[in-house]
């Protein structure tokens, strides 16, 4: 056995630092009253059992069942996956009507391996199925009416647009 094998690993400076002195290691994630009185009043929940306020944690204090929140983390997941622009092309072009692996390779403008990286993203996501017919694979989407999704980000951008030119004038 070697000596360094029941150690801990070494602290950080400024946490072994405060060790050395006697007083408890501070927090990266902690939150100070004067940091506090300056952030916006969303980012104030107490979480943990601690107590202590953090910043970048507030997802976990939705005030909703557990059975909710799962729900609303799968969406994000689905939406997550789609949140690259050569997925939103491929989930563009497979609403229209399935396509081989190569058809996609074209229309995206990348390599091979590029592509079927984000095939599998939107595969593990369940957005997009594949069938194999001989030595080509076929994509398409498993909810054809996630095309509409795109026309539906459209028009809240063309209306963002719109709003933005008036405010404008």
């Amino acid at each position: 056995m070697t000596p360094d094998a029941g150690r801990m690993p070494a602290l950080p400076s400024s946490t072994a630092n405060a060790k050395e002195r006697g007083r408890p290691a501070r927090d990266p994630l902690a939150i100070t009253n004067r940091t506090r009185a300056r952030c916006p009043r969303f980012l104030q929940r107490k979480i943990g059992i601690d107590g202590t306020w953090r910043i970048g944690q507030v997802a976990n204090a939705v005030k909703t069942d557990p059975k909710t929140f799962a729900r609303l983390k799968a969406k994000a997941k689905v939406l997550k996956a789609m949140a690259h622009p050569s997925r939103l092309l491929i989930v563009d072009e497979l609403a229209k009507r399935e396509r081989c692996v190569c058809e996609l390779r074209e229309m995206v403008g990348a390599d091979m391996s590029t592509v079927s990286k984000h095939l599998t993203v939107l595969k593990q996501a369940g957005i997009v199925t594949d069938e194999k017919r001989g030595s080509m694979v076929f994509y398409r989407l498993r909810v054809p009416c996630l095309g509409k999704l795109n026309e539906t980000v459209e028009s809240v951008l063309e209306c963002a647009a719109r709003e933005l030119t008036e405010a404008t004038k």
